[in-house]
């Protein structure tokens, strides 16, 4: 007989379960009506019968009541191995004070186990103790016997004990592999939906990409014709009206607001046809796209100070995905900045080199990391912003960042704040090693068109 595994003794025994506690009171009031014949055949001065059948009783009404009860399955296990003894030495008194072989009873005796696995039939320990008390008290009463007897009635004990043991454990099992398969169906079943929700929230953010990209193309349109408005009225008050220097200002501005607006159009839409071929990229080229997407973010609540290596090596990515793993660890910096609220934040950019690679810095003053959240950052679908985030954009940050061969950590900043490490393959081998020139700015950010988009 094989011990039991750890996982079977989390379970409560079947003893607990309502049909059979059911069936303990039934035979503990069958017990008691076969008290009266007892007394009736026996008289109510054979203590030993009648108090017998009063022990069983209270024995079985003990196991009624532990596996109704306990709520510890160790402790349980314990206590109905202790009722089942109860019952075994309880009987044994109604067989020997019924006149032993020459009475009813001892013949019933040694099928005790039998009838007792009925009740608990997943408890091969209890059912063994109380075995070897009916085997030793069926020796004891058949020992006078001639061997032949002697050995039937010890092979009948013997038998019936083996048989209510086994079938224990081989109950045990096959409910241990029921509760097995339970466990994984629900798994799967977890599983399943989980895909379900990736692929509805990767649908959605693909008819996303598609609007954004019809958005820009319909943009496109009005802004042709109202940046050639403005330089025909620009053209026409410079003949007319030189002198207007304050118009003519504001013209060049709103020109240079609308060039700037046609920028960051051909950005999204470039973004979006983006495909995911691996490349030659510019890095510096890529971080000022993903500053212009992500000005609409940072503009109202940080400054943004970037700084780039000269002579940085082209790095193996795809533009389009460097480009959108970039702009959410802006768009993140500018949230944890907000949340912060302690007014305009900085949120520092750097890229330099490192051995043989590209390493991009993205830094905030924001609130930082919480204890034990650095470790589920990258799990798809897990979020610090509640309804406002999916859980998605580190998760597929990271994935494009293993698919160049590259790294994305997060980290604390020893000052406050978090900070994102991006470490990219250079697309040759000679990588260089200028130190860092820093491009002082103050201000919201304003992308290119502003003073944060200085290299």
């Amino acid at each position: 007989m094989s011990a039991p595994a750890p996982a079977e003794l989390d379970a409560p025994s079947e003893a607990s379960s309502r049909e059979r506690r059911a069936v303990m009171l039934a035979i503990a009031g069958i017990n008691l009506l076969f008290l009266a014949v007892d007394l009736a055949v026996y008289g109510p001065g054979n203590l030993l019968v009648w108090g017998g059948r009063v022990g069983v009783s209270a024995a079985l009404l003990g196991l009624w009541r532990t596996a109704g009860r306990e709520r510890r399955p160790d402790r349980q296990r314990v206590h109905l191995a202790a009722w089942l003894v109860a019952c075994a030495s309880t009987f044994a008194l109604i067989a020997v004070g019924s006149g032993g072989l020459a009475g009813p009873y001892l013949a019933f005796y040694p099928l005790l186990p039998m009838v007792a696995a009925i009740m608990v039939p997943d408890e091969p320990v209890g059912l063994l103790l109380a075995g070897a008390v009916t085997l030793g008290v069926t020796t004891q009463q058949t020992w006078p016997l001639p061997p032949g007897p002697r050995a039937f009635w010890a092979v009948a004990a013997g038998s019936a004990l083996f048989y209510a043991v086994m079938g224990a454990v081989l109950y045990r099992r096959m409910r241990r592999r029921e509760r097995a398969a339970a466990t994984a169906r629900v798994a799967a079943l977890a599983e399943l939906a989980r895909s379900e929700h990736q692929r509805a929230q990767a649908d959605r953010l693909a008819s996303i990409g598609r609007l954004a990209s019809g958005v820009a193309h319909e943009i496109n349109n009005p802004l042709a014709f109202v940046s050639t408005n403005l330089a025909y009225v620009e053209e026409e008050l410079r003949e007319r009206q030189p002198g207007e220097t304050g118009l003519l200002e504001a013209l060049a501005e709103s020109r240079g607001g609308v060039e700037r607006i046609k920028r960051i159009v051909q950005d999204l839409r470039g973004f979006a046809r983006g495909t995911s071929a691996t490349g030659p990229t510019d890095v510096a080229g890529a971080l000022d796209e993903a500053l212009r997407l992500a000005s609409w973010r940072l503009g109202p609540v940080a400054r943004v100070e970037r700084r780039v290596a000269p002579g940085l090596p082209h790095v193996l990515a795809s533009r389009a995905e460097l480009v959108q793993v970039l702009v959410n660890l802006l768009v993140n910096a500018a949230d944890a900045v907000e949340e912060a609220r302690r007014g305009l934040g900085t949120v520092e950019v750097t890229a330099g080199p490192a051995e043989r690679a590209v390493r991009l810095a993205v830094e905030d003053d924001g609130v930082g990391l919480a204890e034990g959240v650095a470790r589920q950052l990258f799990e798809p679908f897990f979020t610090t912003k509640g309804a406002r985030g999916t859980g998605l954009g580190l998760a597929i940050s990271r994935e494009f960042t293993e698919r160049w061969g590259g790294t994305l950590v997060a980290e604390n900043r020893p000052g406050g704040g978090a900070r994102f490490l991006l470490t990219i393959p250079a697309a040759r081998a000679e990588a260089l090693a200028p130190a860092l020139t820093p491009a002082p700015t103050s201000g919201p950010a304003t992308g290119p068109a502003g003073p944060t988009a200085a290299a």
